[in-house]
């Protein structure tokens, strides 16, 4: 009796087990059916950039506080941010080629592709200019020198655009203190924390990127439950002045591209905070102020946003998400559109 007892239990268990493997494996066959395969800028560890895109990846933006998501976000066979939708490539031999540098306001996977501000120019090239996306999240001006060295320079570009954020200068801090050097103090790697081989697998299966992006959004809305408008996707907005290690970088970079005959093209992200501001003069010296100086004084082409933020402010344009710190699809626009006024010629046929 006891027997019969211990073998019905048992056939119960594996019962419930394989009713549950199948519920599951019909929810991932769905999942796949629909092509939604959730993900929120998924990265992996690296031995010399720190962290880059997986490679030949597709996946469902989102966001936790649900502002933006639904998007199709790829990464290419290089792992670099690409149009999702089938289209004709500029050809090699076109007359410019340009590289976007910059975090997560260049990476942009807060919109779809064909509303960020590369994806924009590259529009808008005609398919006269051959324009790539190295943006990459938390990366800084210590990355932008070794993605120079490690993946840019083979692609021979004719431009090198780098966007810079408040927040670089404390990362080069940082991660400066985590890189290997050279016996002459030369950068040489910013190794990744390594491992992740589970959430690699994972991200193979969209059923666990589903109940990933499930947990993110109640993490989110358990920690802003009771926060006041003033927390910017968890993050304060940092205006520090340029330190030596960074404008050393920075200058390494520049130095190194015309070297190429390549031209580095500089800019930086508007002050969110600033524009929102009724009175602008009590802000003080801006962030990009600060660079533009900068470039003024080694000659390095410098790109002004703020200004273009400030004018289409003032026509009651929402230019950033209201709690995400990035921009919009206004802001991308506004930012493309002054890429093209200022370098008109560099996503046209001829050289600058």
């Amino acid at each position: 009796m006891g027997l019969s007892r211990g073998k019905s239990f048992l056939f119960g268990l594996v019962s419930i087990a394989l009713g549950l493997l199948l519920a599951l494996l019909i929810c991932e066959a769905i999942l796949r059916l629909l092509g939604i395969g959730y993900g929120n800028a998924p990265l992996v560890s690296d031995p010399v950039l720190h962290h880059v895109h997986p490679v030949n990846y597709r996946f469902v933006s989102h966001t936790p506080s649900n502002e933006y998501g639904g998007h199709e976000i790829y990464y290419d066979a290089q792992g670099l941010v690409a149009n999702p939708e089938i289209d004709i490539p500029a050809a090699d031999s076109a007359a410019n080629r340009v590289a976007f540098f910059g975090d997560s306001f260049t990476e942009a996977g807060q919109v779809a592709y064909s509303e960020s501000f590369v994806g924009r120019v590259a529009n808008a090239s005609e398919g006269k200019a051959l324009v790539k996306n190295f943006g990459v999240s938390s990366y800084s001006p210590i990355l932008y020198l070794l993605l120079w060295r490690e993946k840019v320079m083979q692609f021979k570009p004719t431009h090198v655009i780098v966007m810079l954020y408040g927040n670089d200068i404390s990362d080069d801090t940082v991660r400066f203190e985590q890189a290997k050097l050279s016996d002459n103090g030369e950068i040489l790697a910013l190794p990744g924390p390594g491992g992740g081989r589970l959430t690699h697998w994972l991200r193979k299966l969209y059923l666990a990127r589903l109940i990933r992006k499930l947990q993110l959004q109640l993490q989110w809305t358990m920690q802003n439950t009771h926060q006041s408008d003033a927390v910017v996707g968890g993050m304060v907005e940092e205006n520090p002045e340029i330190t030596p290690l960074s404008s050393g970088l920075m200058e390494k970079l520049a130095n190194e591209v015309n070297k190429t005959g390549a031209k580095l093209v500089l800019t930086v992200v508007p002050s969110k905070y600033r524009l929102s501001l009724s009175d602008k003069s009590t802000y003080g010296i801006q962030f990009s102020e600060r660079w533009q100086e900068w470039a003024s004084q080694r000659g390095v082409r410098f790109v002004d946003l703020s200004s273009a933020f400030d004018l289409a402010a003032s026509k009651e344009k929402s230019l950033f998400y209201e709690q995400d710190i990035h921009f919009n699809e206004n802001g991308h626009a506004v930012v493309a559109e002054t890429l093209i006024n200022e370098l008109p010629t560099v996503f046209g046929s001829n050289d600058e």
